[in-house]
């Protein structure tokens, strides 16, 4: 600052006072936590340019227009502007000084309460801002109309009361010096308690009719699948959502029932459902309107049969002696396409072998060896024994780590109680019960 300050007396001094551009008029700033803005009236005469600077810092900038905007400022601290005009050749002007105090920072981490929040009162809370005596906390519509509410501030918590269920309200919340001074604001959305369907939006034209629609949901709900069940006055040709999918088993669109469900970690965190539907045909009465729109959440729906990918036989070379023998599995012969006979001798097209950690190998040893065998010797692969039955002792499972997925020669040697292992086989199974447990 003191440097600057010398090289301004220094011009003013080499130059007749006649000669030297008048200082900037109206200066304004525009304060922040961080930052501030600078506005100037335009200086009469031949000016090239404007030099702002914050004298404590020795920051600077030319700019050629009538403003300046600095940043990395520290919050509630004073500062001192200057700008002066630039009529070419150094030809500094007289400076125009403003003096402005940083805003206190704005509040972060604003979070939505949701165990104290209730259907007409919204309960939000911050990280203390250093500094300060209090905190201002203005609530507003989504569409932006300032409401007279309720609010009542203790320390980083506000209790905002007199609102209405399920609705989100937009808050601007600020920090308050020891001087009343009101510091930067930060923005949040919040809504309160409460369970519901709003329809935000209707469409019409010659040839179709629709909507768009928000599900409002507790914000803590069982663990597990979450369903809601959404009952349309007739049926619709589209129904597309939002934080959910449609569960097509449990919906009848002939009546237009529509199940969606939240079966997804990320889609749980979510206590909004939003969905469109459209309605092509106009013929036939359907008063679907909003207040014949109902909703059902959680309602009973049937379990969803497990869809598990069919066994994949495997091509298997044994050998027997006395009690024992070996079994290989040719793993790569098998995935070949069906109808390419000829892939074997590299004249078909060849089928992508599973990724690593997607299958199981099923070994049977058949009905003529019901007690099983014993494995002695493997080779890339590993025996699953936690899938081991002591009531099937004649199944095992197996299995291709990282290290052995490149390998498709893969065996073992065993030795047998029983003489009859005609009946032996091996499959591949996708059955995901099998491979959570051999891969956990």
């Amino acid at each position: 600052m003191k440097q600057v300050f010398v090289t301004l007396l220094a011009i003013l001094a080499a130059v007749n006072a006649q000669d030297i551009l008048p200082a900037p008029t109206d200066l304004q700033a525009v304060v922040r936590s961080n930052a501030v803005g600078l506005t100037w009236t335009a200086v009469e005469g031949d000016v090239v340019s404007y030099l702002a600077t914050i004298m404590e810092i020795g920051q600077s900038m030319t700019t050629t227009e009538t403003r300046a905007a600095f940043g990395g400022l520290t919050a509630m601290t004073t500062y001192t502007a200057s700008v002066v005009a630039n009529g070419g050749n150094e030809s500094l002007g007289f400076p125009a000084f403003v003096q402005f105090q940083t805003l206190a920072e704005k509040p972060t981490n604003l979070q939505n309460v949701f165990e104290e929040t209730t259907e007409t009162m919204l309960v939000i809370s911050w990280d203390m801002v250093n500094g300060t005596s209090g905190y201002s906390v203005e609530v507003a519509t989504t569409s932006g109309e300032i409401i007279s509410a309720s609010v009542d501030v203790q320390g980083n918590k506000a209790y905002i009361s007199g609102l209405s269920p399920f609705t989100f309200y937009d808050l601007s919340i600020r920090a308050i010096t020891e001087g009343g001074q009101l510091g930067d604001h930060e923005e949040f959305r919040a809504r309160t308690a409460g369970s519901g369907i709003r329809v935000n939006a209707w469409w019409m034209s010659q040839t179709t009719f629709g909507g768009e629609a928000t599900i409002f949901r507790e914000f803590v709900i069982p663990p597990g699948n979450f369903y809601v069940a959404v009952q349309l006055t007739c049926p619709v040709d589209e129904v597309v959502v939002w934080n959910a999918n449609i569960d097509m088993v449990n919906s009848d669109e002939a009546t237009g029932r529509y199940v969606f469900v939240q079966d997804e970690t990320w889609m749980r965190e979510r206590s909004e459902i939003n969905f469109n539907f459209n309605r092509g045909n106009m013929t036939g009465e359907c008063d679907l309107q909003s207040g014949n729109i109902t909703v059902d959440f959680n309602p009973s729906v049937a379990p969803l049969a497990a869809d598990i990918p069919e066994d994949t036989p495997l091509e298997i070379q044994t050998s027997n002696w006395g009690p024992g023998g070996m079994v290989q599995v040719k793993l790569g012969s098998t995935y070949m396409d069906p109808g390419n006979p000829n892939a074997d001798n590299m004249e078909g097209t060849l089928v992508a072998k599973p990724v690593q950690g997607t299958y199981v190998i099923v070994i049977d040893t058949g009905a003529g060896c019901p007690e099983g065998i014993t494995v002695q010797n493997i080779w890339e692969m590993d025996q699953v024994v936690n899938l081991m039955d002591t009531e099937n002792p004649n199944i095992m499972y197996f299995i291709q780590r990282v290290d052995q997925w490149y390998s498709n020669n893969i065996g073992f040697i065993f030795s047998a109680a029983c003489s009859d292992r005609s009946g032996l086989t091996a499959v591949l199974s996708k059955d995901p019960s099998l491979i959570a447990v051999a891969f956990n």
